[in-house]
């Protein structure tokens, strides 16, 4: 295979030398100037896969096994000084050939009296030499026209695929410029905005630093955030950085136009379909090739004539005159045939090829001028693409060089929230060590009561069990409670004294100095509006970290007793509503069991007793329910009796339905009976129509035989007619060759004696054949020549030297002669060649008159061979058709009269169904009637049932919502006495320790048993008594009776006092007893329950505006944030990742994120989903990791 270099602006095939591996590109590039003389400088060389050939790519494309190719582009060519020079072509057109010779020429005709046969003979033989020089001339001109043709089509392809190639490599340049301007733009942008807000708000961050003063428990002196910088440094600074800015902008917006006109010239990469479509070429390319032929195919002819003619004038020399004027006239027919068909329709074929040629031409001249427009073009964008990395790199080290020079800027600017933030942060942190000081505080106290309560229990072991067992064989009984050691440092102590107030101070001072600003300057983007901004988010985390602690225990194992009795409950309460599921529906709605509060679970763990009574109470509330249970299914017995009638009355419903059925499907046979009949007469019709339809086809049949005989007829006259012809033909020719053959040796006796020794040399050599004829022609024709100018010398000599000489009149008058006999010869052979072709002219027309008729005769054979099969198949298929309808009509009769009597017993079975089912409908319309009577009596007597059974629900449900709110008030005291016996055991406490303090035991007995207490209240008083005797700590309660023993007096006034005090909460508890035994009285409780539930209210309500951190559920309260991804907000959160904010594109947040700030809402819904994929996508909107789980919650505003 072989590599082909063309140049593209032409499309020509440069001439190089062979390549072959091993060669370089230098030396490929040496050879290309060395052709085309291009300087090597400016060589563009571009392979078929549109990129610059080297040195690789050109030892790949010599060893390739494929035809490759190599478009060299001209730099020099394409530059705009010289790119306007048309591009030299040179297109080969042939001179147009004088026709005079043929146009000019007459015949002249045999009829007239005064030309000899000789002359005759001698003109037509001239013409027709004539016609074929002419045909020859124009075939050979024509042939070089169709492969200029060729050549061009074949260079404008070249043209456009080298065009093509020079796009693709620029597509190639502009989509790799284009890429990586795109990845450079976005970020520059971002930069240069970001930079122009610090430069425009710049002077209102320095005024916002003169005017955020430094409190006082920080700084003694008064002081403001600007005494912190180097002021006027900074200013220089910032004048440095806007000037570089400005020139930057100015770069980037430079580079940016350069990029748009980069972007517009992708206009030039299609191709316009009128410059440089070449579709249209190819039809005239087969219109050249198709005018050749005919060209070739005429000239044949011409060529096939004339050796007919000349034989044919050769035997009107010979033969008799009474058939030479035959002969005559058929070659002035031949010739007519010839001048006014056959040469204007080659000159016609010359002139429009010659014509599309010019048409070639101007098509590559077009697209050559088109082709260096777009070229220049090309090399335009080329030029400002090459340019664009150097730039592009600049910019980058210039964008890196001013985001390190504006972070002073970026300094200025976030001082002032990040000042705010601080101070936030020291309020925060103080009350962080406040809070954890007092929680502290509290479980140091907690630990402490735990270990008092292990001690007292040790020292209760130790005198009642310890001492009775030996001494000394259990260890480590006698050793001390574990000691508590709790501690927390005092590393924040350096912290300045801010509070809440300060706090709130420095917000108000704040909204204060965003309030006196002119509207029209501030700016959501100011370190104001910042500081504002953070301000209020960061204010509510100075109570965050109570609420932090609270939650922690909540979720910590301190409650996990508090988790189970809810747990519990909530048990209880699913065991309640499903025991009202299995009873009757009577109410839909349920009052809800009020939760007891922390404090009221924990009390319950000092009245073991009253849970006792309450467990009761629950037991015969469940008593209750089951009798309620029981009542509403005895009401459901009731319903059973009507269970029989129901199943009568769908018995009855279902046989109607039935019959219903029943008269359905007969409907529907009848009505198919219906279409059944329909359709056989509509095939009865359609048999009709055929039958028809074939008569009408054997009459076109028939008519279709007679002219096919008539035809036949005609056919064998006039082969009987060329039959005679060809007879005659046959004699004519036998005729025309016995006058061939004739002998003639006198007259050419005669005429040897005259010809001259170079006319014998010829006649000797008897040509055998027509070319040998034209040869020995053409010989004696270069003699005459030769002796004319051998003569015409040696007159001139003659003249000059003695022209009044003698010998030179005799030489002369010789040379005259000579000359004279050599034209005379020269005509007889121009004659005797003519009489050759019109003889052979006339041989082949006679031919090929003979071959047609015998073609006529063969073709007509074959016509009557096939109108005779054509006529039997055509009985054949008739007679086929008529058995066929006789049969179909047959067929159709039987089955119309089937038809008719299946319609005639269908019609009867109709009928008979009809009455019938009028019949049926009759009775079943009596029994309805009857059984409608039957069941109106049996609704009547059971909506009597019915309303019995109602006011019987009604008194049950009445006694089951009174045990409902019984239950619900005895829980609402079970709260109270609580409450109350807690009250009381602090009170009997603080008794028995007075007791113990004021009284001996002996007296405390003596007043237990005068005071009436007989029975198990003395023995549970004295136990009592007894165990706290047995304390000896007793300094719990200490503080709260300390007042009440200092009123006491002596030991008198004491006695009196408690027995005063003995009396009231005897009186008391036995009231409390009364009340609580009784257990069916209505108890008014709705004061406290009223106040239970504001204050969960209030908490509850507290709860709501909490922001929550982690574990998001709907109407959560939830801090969204932007991220890096300018499309997503995400919740501020702790080990609770990926919970994304739903962003619609007209949804209330619109404003926020188009500043880019925080967002506080609520969770009104959560969608969960899984990302499927790591780029962007509908499915990974966020560039999460592949299978990575996260939340789309859908919110509203706080």
């Amino acid at each position: 295979m072989s590599l082909k270099v063309y140049q593209a602006e032409t499309g020509i095939l440069l001439p190089l030398q062979r390549l072959v591996p091993g060669d370089t590109v230098d030396m490929l590039r040496a050879d290309i100037e060395a052709v085309t003389f291009i300087p090597q400088k400016f060589q563009v060389l571009l392979g078929s896969n549109a990129q610059i050939v080297k040195q690789s790519m050109l030892t790949t494309l010599l060893s390739s096994q494929k035809d490759e190719r190599i478009f060299i582009f001209n730099r020099l060519a394409l530059m705009q000084q010289t790119g306007n020079k048309p591009v030299h072509m040179s297109i080969d057109i042939e001179p147009p050939v004088p026709s005079d010779t043929v146009v000019g020429l007459k015949v002249i005709s045999p009829l007239a009296p005064n030309l000899s046969s000789k002359e005759r003979v001698i003109a037509f033989k001239r013409a027709f030499s004539e016609h074929i020089s002419y045909g020859q001339a124009l075939r050979k001109i024509a042939n070089k026209h169709a492969k200029t043709c060729e050549r061009l089509l074949e260079e404008q392809s070249i043209q456009v695929e080298g065009l093509t190639m020079a796009l693709c490599n620029l597509f190639t340049h502009r989509k790799s410029v284009l890429d990586s301007y795109d990845s450079f733009i976005a970020p520059a942008q971002i930069q240069i905005s970001s930079h122009t807000e610090l430069l425009h708000g710049i002077a209102a961050d320095l005024d916002t630093l003169t005017m955020i003063p430094i409190h006082e428990a920080i700084v003694s002196e008064s002081k403001v955030l600007n005494d912190y910088i180097p002021r006027d440094k900074l200013l220089r600074w910032i004048n440095d950085c806007r000037v570089a800015h400005d020139e930057l902008v100015d770069k980037v917006q430079s580079i940016s136009v350069t990029m748009n006109d980069v972007r517009a010239g992708a206009r030039i990469d299609q191709l316009e379909p009128e410059d440089f479509d070449l579709s249209k070429l190819d039809p005239l390319l087969d219109i050249v090739r198709k005018l050749v032929g005919q060209i070739e195919s005429r000239q044949n002819i011409l060529e096939r004539d004339f050796t007919r003619v000349e034989t044919i004038l050769a035997d009107i020399s010979n033969g008799p005159d009474d058939q030479a004027g035959d002969r005559f006239e058929a070659l002035e027919h031949l010739y007519k045939i010839h001048f006014e068909e056959y040469i204007p329709e080659i000159t016609r074929c010359d002139r429009q090829v010659r014509e599309t040629v010019v048409q070639f031409s101007d098509s590559k001249a077009h697209l050559t001028q088109a082709l260096m427009e777009k070229l220049l073009e090309l090399a335009k964008q080329q030029s400002t693409i090459y340019i664009i990395p150097q730039a592009l790199m600049a910019l980058d080290k210039e964008l890196r060089v001013q985001a390190e020079a504006f972070l002073q800027l970026l300094h200025v600017h976030r001082m002032p929230p990040a000042w705010g933030a601080a101070f936030i942060e020291i309020v925060r942190r103080r009350e962080h060590s406040k809070v954890l000081g007092d929680k502290v505080n509290q479980i140091m106290g907690i630990l402490t009561s735990f270990q008092n309560q292990e001690e007292a229990r040790r020292d209760t072991f130790r005198t009642e069990i310890e001492r009775y067992l030996p001494k000394g064989l259990l260890k480590g009984l006698e050793s001390a409670t574990p000691s508590i050691k709790l501690s927390i440092s005092e590393d924040e102590i350096l912290l300045p004294n801010l509070t809440k107030d300060d706090v709130t101070a420095f917000s108000q001072m704040v909204a204060s100095l965003r309030a006196i600003q002119d509207p029209s300057t501030v700016q959501t983007s100011g370190s104001l509006s910042k500081l504002h901004a953070m301000m209020v988010q960061m204010s509510p985390q100075v109570d965050s970290p109570l609420l932090d602690f609270e939650e922690l225990i909540s979720n910590s194992t301190f409650c996990d007793r508090i988790v189970k009795l809810e747990a519990e409950n909530a048990k209880l309460r699913k065991e309640v509503v499903e025991m009202r599921a299995q009873a009757a529906p009577v109410s839909q709605t349920s009052t809800a069991f009020r939760h007891p509060s922390m404090n009221d679970v924990l009390s319950s763990s000092h009245s073991t007793k009253q849970e006792e009574k309450i467990k009761a109470y629950e037991a015969r509330i469940k008593n209750l329910e089951q009798l309620l249970q029981q009542s509403y299914s005895t009401s459901g017995a009731v319903e059973k009796t009507h269970v029989t009638d129901r199943r009568l009355m769908q018995e009855m419903e279902s046989t109607i339905q039935t019959m219903t059925l029943e008269k359905e499907r007969i409907l529907k046979e009848n009505q198919q009976f219906c279409d059944q009949l329909q359709q056989s007469t509509q095939r009865i019709s359609e048999l009709t129509t055929l039958y028809q339809n074939v008569r009408e086809s054997h009459d076109k049949l028939r008519n279709e035989k007679q002219t096919t005989d008539v035809q036949l007829s005609n056919t064998l006259v006039e082969l009987k007619k060329l039959q005679d012809f060809l007879v005659e033909v046959r004699e004519y020719m036998e005729g025309c060759c016995l006058s061939l053959r004739r002998d003639t040796g006198s007259e050419q006796k005669s005429d040897i004696e005259e010809q001259t020794p170079v006319q014998l040399n010829h006649m000797r050599s008897k040509p055998a054949s027509i070319d040998e004829l034209r040869r020995c022609m053409r010989v004696l024709k270069d003699d005459i020549l030769w002796h004319a100018a051998m003569m015409e010398s040696m007159k001139n000599s003659m003249q000059d030297s003695q022209d009044g000489s003698d010998v030179t009149q005799s030489v002369a008058a010789e040379m005259v002669t000579l000359i004279q006999r050599l034209g005379e010869t020269e005509e007889r052979l121009r004659i005797a060649e003519n009489d050759l072709t019109v003889a052979q002219a006339h041989e082949a027309v006679l031919e090929a008159d003979l071959e047609s008729l015998k073609v006529l005769y063969e073709r007509a054979e074959g016509h009557v061979a096939a109108a005779k099969v054509q006529r039997n198949e055509h009985q054949a298929q008739q007679e086929k058709n008529a058995l066929e309808l006789k049969r179909l009509q047959d067929l159709q009769e039987s089955q119309i009269e089937q038809h008719r009597t299946s319609e005639v017993v269908l019609q009867k079975q109709i009928e008979q169904i009809k009455k019938e089912l009028e019949q049926t409908q009759a009775d079943s319309m009596a029994d309805i009637e009857s059984q409608k009577q039957a069941h109106t009596k049996a609704i009547e007597q059971m909506r009597l049932d019915m309303q019995q059974d109602l006011s019987q629900r009604e008194l049950s449900r009445l006694a089951f919502s009174q045990v409902q709110q019984m239950r619900e008030q005895i829980e609402d005291w079970n709260i109270v006495c609580r409450l109350s016996l807690q009250h009381l055991t602090g009170c009997l406490d603080a008794l028995v320790r007075l007791v113990q303090h004021t009284l001996s035991e002996d007296v405390v007995y003596a007043l237990i048993r005068n005071n009436g207490l007989t029975g198990s209240t003395e023995n549970c008083c004295l136990s009592k008594l007894s165990d706290t005797f047995s304390i000896s700590d007793a300094g719990a309660h200490y503080d709260d009776t300390k007042s009440l023993i200092e009123g006491f007096g002596n030991d008198d006034d004491a006695l009196g006092g408690m027995s005063k005090f003995i009396e009231h909460y005897d009186l008391l508890l036995r009231e409390l007893y009364s009340k609580v035994v009784s257990a069916g009285a209505y108890l008014d409780v709705s004061d406290s329950v009223d106040r239970i539930e504001k204050r969960w209210s209030d908490l509850t309500g507290q709860a709501s505006f909490r922001v929550a951190f982690q574990n998001f559920k709907i109407n959560d309260l939830v801090l969204f944030l932007p991220t890096r991804n300018p499309a997503a907000w995400t919740a501020f959160n702790v080990n609770t990742p990926h919970f994304f904010l739903d962003i619609q594109p007209n949804s209330v947040f619109a404003d926020r994120i188009q500043q880019r700030g925080w967002i506080l809402a609520y969770i009104t819904g959560i969608t969960d989903k899984t990302a499927t994929d790591i780029s962007l996508s509908p499915t990974n909107p966020f560039g999460l990791a592949e299978e990575t789980r996260y939340h789309i919650c859908q919110a509203t505003p706080y």
